[in-house]
């Protein structure tokens, strides 16, 4: 009798095993069918499937095992592509934005420059209070504050308001005398404050936003002080942040192109290994 049990036993292990083995190959043979489809996410669930549904067909999972490695493959020799193309266009788009700007560096004790606009340059902005902007050879965009006047008034932050009281306002930066200073000369006090993406709290943004507005600027510090944003201030706030976007997402697929060429190299090695 137990004889017979077992064998029963046996025969529904057996016939259970040939089920999964098909189940498991049929699921192999859809990833497959992804794969050549160029819909890797899709054959990667597959891939992932047979492995938690049917842990004991060993055949199939070995095979699913040579497939991702194909699956990543392809998948990565088409982001570095894809990758390739968008830095040439942007590359172009770059050069093309730039030819309204000016590179200012000091090759002797400066390692990164800043692109800017010249009528942003300093020689063209002497004795006045205004907005400098311009956005350095590693694409971040900077905003920096000048304040000309009699007296000092010792200003940490500035706030950008619209004749309806929408403001943004940058937080504030206490002197560091580097990018944060000031000085006097024949009796007139100038001082520079320099915001970044960090604390500039929107500011790029909100200008861009109301650059059709009449846009009203506050030194925010021991004396009040305000005046009206330029049109030309405004100009080279839009186009200094238009750069800025298109240079980052060029780094951006640099970026992405050097991870996908690593994982092919990777990948390589590991064929190599196997075989």
């Amino acid at each position: 009798m137990k004889r017979i049990f077992f064998g029963v036993i046996f025969l529904i292990s057996l016939f259970s095993c040939k089920d999964d083995n098909k189940a498991a190959h049929d699921r192999l043979q859809k990833a497959k069918s992804y794969c050549d489809a160029g819909m890797y996410n899709a054959a990667k669930l597959e891939i992932d499937s047979i492995r938690t549904l049917f842990p004991k067909s060993y055949s199939v999972i070995k095979e699913a095992v040579l497939l991702i490695r194909e699956v990543e493959r392809k998948e990565q020799s088409r982001n570095s592509i894809y990758c390739d193309d968008m830095i040439e266009k942007l590359s172009k788009k770059v050069i093309d934005l730039q030819e309204d700007f000016k590179l200012e560096k000091e090759n002797e004790y400066q390692d990164v420059g800043n692109w800017v606009l010249p009528s942003q340059q300093v020689e063209r902005n002497i004795q006045k209070s205004y907005l400098r902007c311009g956005v350095n050879e590693l694409g971040k965009m900077y905003i920096v504050a000048v304040y000309y006047g009699a007296s000092p008034i010792n200003f940490t932050a500035i706030r950008v308001s619209t004749s309806e009281d929408i403001y943004a306002e940058t937080l504030p930066i206490s002197s560091d005398g580097a990018t944060n200073f000031s000085f006097v000369d024949n009796g007139m006090t100038s001082q520079i404050v320099s915001f970044t993406k960090k604390n500039e709290n929107g500011l790029s943004g909100f200008i861009r936003l109301y650059a059709h507005q009449n846009i009203s600027v506050y030194y925010i510090g021991s004396k009040p002080y305000s005046y009206i944003l330029d049109e030309k201030t405004k100009e080279a706030v839009l186009k200094t942040y238009a750069l800025s976007q298109v240079m980052n997402e060029l780094q951006q697929y640099k970026d992405e192109k050097k991870v996908a060429d690593a994982k092919l190299i990777y990948l390589a090695k590991k064929n190599l290994k196997s075989e």
